[in-house]
């Protein structure tokens, strides 16, 4: 095998997924071969309440209006309310484990390996395997996405997650304020990682007292693929593959150069005032990004049409953007957007259906992307909206609801975006663990203890408030202390069997 293999289409090269292991799911049926869905007109079904727990933005003013809007037109066609509890940024993973722990009934419940972590919820026992349900209750969905892509969800065989349709390869990059990048005669085309930043950050500092030069909260995690790395869990838990290696070592990240390189950088940036000084404490950045204060910002899935996103979501009316790195396809990359369906769900079915809806029901997508028409967008043809900036409903995360190929286009995005979307997809490089899926559960009471080592630590780390001379060492230790070596080997041992059985298709 090559070092880089050839780039082929993704369903060529997600391939393996399908034979990852003898006790995962049968190959993919035709549509025609599903069981046939129950009956789902609203005068065949009891009134229920669907409750969806999601992260964003929870005080927009006219959330409630949505709310109903979206549940009066689910009410139509599945007699269900739904009731949306939307948690901020900073306290999404906290309350969710409250609320899990708590045995409080929900529904579903937007779940990833970066937030609300997806395998540590499937080990908790938070979900409810979805095997039957989807194909039952969801099969325009189901049948929308090859088994290659359902077999990267799998834990143990079994199906948790409903993926999100959209940018499936992953590139690290920076979105910048166009209006300063020409004051200050930045040349964008030479930066080509975190240390390129500083002419940049250093100009907004001195001159734009107004503005924040970066946010910081996220600056480990949306550079980790520049750097090389492939999570096992989560780039914010110890075990990472190289990508590009032709067989995979797990290692911690932690202990790497590169990565204590990135800490001196940003120690550095914070010495020099480029850096918010409550960066590490900081529960939520959104308001300061959707407001325009950020001149720039970091961003862990680069795509075609983004920088429109980004100008939309940063109130900035013009973004000009640089990627770093490769763009590479892998197994994170897919369980990046999902949702999970709660154990304690009183409706699964119903539950099902709904997300039946919101992937495949324009208007209803739009409606929980973008709002009322007319109050929050103005739609310029049948494909195009003006976003109102402040209208009281402006998300930004079209990547989070369902499918963004149902999504209407910014004013700015190319007509085909959703073309190049699929195109990115298709050519992205496929790392070497590629439809590999950890399973937490041999070494779960060693990853918990690891886990709340790196919450304590990471934040102040990666935002620069931390010397890394002095706190990295006393990091590392407090992780070997906790058991860390034997979370490698676990790792290790796991995808040694998988690849043994499925590296080879690569």
């Amino acid at each position: 095998m090559q070092k880089h293999r050839l780039v082929c289409t993704l369903f060529a090269c997600l391939y393996i997924m399908s034979v990852m292991s003898a006790c995962r799911a049968p190959a993919a049926t035709d549509t025609a071969e599903l069981p046939t869905p129950k009956p789902s007109l609203r005068s065949d079904l009891p009134e229920v309440t669907i409750t969806l727990h999601y992260v964003g933005n929870p005080d927009f003013p006219d959330f409630n209006a949505v709310e109903a809007a979206l549940s009066a037109k689910v009410k139509e066609q599945i007699n269900a309310n739904v009731e949306l509890v939307v948690h901020g940024w900073g306290d999404f993973d906290t309350q969710m484990n409250v609320i899990n722990a708590s045995g409080q009934a929900y529904d579903l419940v937007f779940t990833s390996n970066w937030t609300n972590n997806y395998y540590q919820n499937i080990s908790y026992g938070a979900f409810l395997p979805l095997d039957d349900l989807l194909p039952a209750y969801a099969p325009k969905l189901y049948a929308s996405l090859t088994q290659n892509y359902w077999n990267a969800t799998r834990v143990n065989g079994k199906l948790y997650g409903i993926i999100n349709q959209q940018i499936m390869a992953r590139q690290n990059g920076y979105y910048f304020d166009e209006s300063l990048v020409k004051k200050y005669n930045i040349d964008i085309t030479k930066i080509n990682g975190p240390r390129d930043l500083e002419p940049f950050l250093k100009a907004v500092t001195n001159g734009e007292p107004h503005r924040i030069p970066i946010p910081m909260r996220y600056f480990f995690e949306y550079h980790a693929i520049a750097l090389g790395y492939d999570d096992i869990v989560s780039v914010l838990t110890p075990g990472v593959v190289r990508y590009a290696d032709d067989t995979p070592v797990v290692f911690n990240q932690f202990e790497t150069a590169e990565f204590r390189e990135l800490l001196t950088i940003a120690h550095d940036y914070y010495q020099k005032g480029y850096i918010e000084k409550d960066a590490a404490i900081q529960q939520d950045i959104s308001a300061n990004l959707n407001n325009g204060k950020y001149a720039m910002n970091l961003e862990g899935a680069m795509k075609p049409g983004g920088a429109q996103e980004s100008s939309a979501q940063m109130h900035i009316p013009n973004i000009v953007e640089k990627t770093i790195g490769e763009r590479v396809l892998m197994t994170s990359s897919v369980v990046a957007t999902m949702w999970g369906l709660s154990a304690t769900s009183k409706n699964p079915e119903r539950a099902i259906m709904f997300m039946e809806l919101i992937n495949h029901d324009k208007e209803l997508y739009n409606l929980m992307c973008f709002g009322l028409e007319g109050k929050h967008y103005q739609k310029l043809d049948d494909d195009y909206i003006r976003v109102f900036p402040n209208s009281g409903y402006t998300p930004n995360t079209t990547w989070m609801y369902g499918s963004v190929f149902n999504s209407y286009l910014l004013e700015g995005q190319p007509a085909d975006v959703w073309a190049q979307t699929k195109k990115v997809n298709d050519e992205a490089f496929v790392s070497v663990k590629t439809g590999f899926a950890y399973d937490p559960e041999p070494a779960k009471s060693i990853q918990a203890r690891v886990q709340s080592v790196c919450d304590d630590y990471l934040l102040p780390l990666t935002t620069g408030a931390s010397d890394p001379e002095k706190t990295l060492p006393e990091f590392l230790a407090k992780l070997k202390a906790a058991g860390v070596d034997d979370l490698i080997k676990e790792m290790q041992r796991q995808l040694d069997v998988w690849y043994a059985e499925n590296g080879s298709v690569q």
